[in-house]
């Protein structure tokens, strides 16, 4: 089973759905499940499911053939910090998938210092996932990381 992250943004990322269902059509991968905080589209084939706990998130990703994610930091450091070499697809605001370009910028600079596999089309996307996931052994400052985000996220504000 694949699982595919793609955070809890508002604006959808329906190609990354449209690919999925297409991959599991095709034969490509045997399943999927979809995590979104909103869907235009609902998958065909894939499970989706809709805003989770992050340990939630990290048992999927711990459970899975392959990880596949959103350029968002703290869903591609949560898998690094389990040992997984995520597949990154960043939003594109071209395709109003984002309000700006960050994830796009931060995805090229990441690929160019940690073990993940950017792609922009099913085409690589299909490439990604017929290669070996690269071995990533769990890194200490990701976990810390991690560790720390979901500290300041579940903490209650200060008065």
């Amino acid at each position: 089973m694949i699982v595919v992250t793609l955070g809890t943004h508002h604006q959808p990322m329906d190609r990354v759905v449209r690919w999925i269902d297409r991959l599991i059509e095709d034969g490509t991968i045997e399943s999927a499940v979809i995590q979104a905080a909103n869907f235009a589209e609902r998958p065909r084939y894939a499970q989706s499911i809709g805003v989770v706990s992050p340990d939630e998130i990290e048992d999927l990703m711990r459970t899975a053939s392959r990880v596949i994610t959103h350029g968002g930091p703290g869903t591609i450091l949560q898998a690094l910090s389990l040992g997984r070499s995520p597949i990154v697809i960043a939003r594109d605001p071209a395709r109003g998938e984002h309000v700006d370009a960050h994830q796009l910028r931060f995805v090229a600079w990441l690929a160019e210092r940690l073990p993940i596999t950017p792609v922009t089309t099913l085409h690589e996307l299909r490439g990604a996932l017929a290669t070996p996931e690269p071995h990533a052994p769990p890194r200490d400052s990701e976990r810390k990381a991690v560790r720390r985000v979901r500290e300041i996220l579940t903490s209650s504000p200060e008065p």
